[in-house]
């Protein structure tokens, strides 16, 4: 199967989740060890709600996303505030915001494509609100860790360093480490957790 037709299988908010189903939970925890008191927050990239569930209704919560599909159902299944939204191009929803949470969308934007977002992003901040961010990471070495990184639907998986410098461009980096996510023990991917301020 092309890597095409995975990309457009992927686009049916079931099948997504179901794909991601396994990993939902190991790909978050950074972040919700990390969340610290209950507030309004942001999930930038949320697709069809896919960490929704983890943030309960002590959380004030608003989801945008890019699919109109995605966003519909996420509607339909949380009953939450969820909106359309290109964030490279739209305004966010306006905040202020307590926590942003940006997962696994980064590796899909260019490098001045991450500056826009995260220049957003610090103008829905509530002061001394707090961005949390977990994104794919390309590993050195050669591994499946790394074949995995390079099929993913996004063009811009980069490697640890980079990531780093990015970030530090354009946030105040409070938090950053990397760590793996797989099944049975077994790491099928590198990711990156970071948390930063404006």
């Amino acid at each position: 199967m092309s890597l095409g037709a995975i990309r457009r299988i992927l686009e049916s908010p079931r099948v997504y989740l179901l794909w991601q189903s396994p990993f939902v939970r190991q790909k978050i925890a950074p972040v919700l060890s990390d969340l610290g008191k209950p507030g309004r927050i942001l999930d930038v990239g949320c697709g069809p709600g896919t960490n929704t569930h983890l943030f309960g209704p002590e959380f004030d919560y608003v989801g945008v996303d890019l699919s109109p599909e995605y966003v519909a159902y996420a509607k339909r299944k949380h009953g939450r505030p969820f909106f359309v939204c290109d964030v490279t191009r739209d305004p966010l929803p306006e905040g202020p915001f307590d926590v942003v949470l940006i997962n696994s969308l980064m590796h899909h934007l260019n490098d001045q494509e991450v500056a826009t977002l995260l220049d957003k992003v610090k103008g829905v901040l509530a002061p001394g609100g707090r961005i949390q961010i977990v994104d794919l990471v390309l590993p050195p070495q050669v591994s499946l860790a790394r074949w995995l990184a390079q099929r993913d639907r996004g063009d811009y998986p980069r490697p640890g360093h980079r990531w780093r410098t990015l970030f530090d461009e354009n946030l105040q980096v409070q938090h950053f480490a990397e760590f793996t996510v797989g099944l049975f023990g077994f790491p099928l991917w590198v990711l990156c957790h970071v948390r930063g301020k404006a």
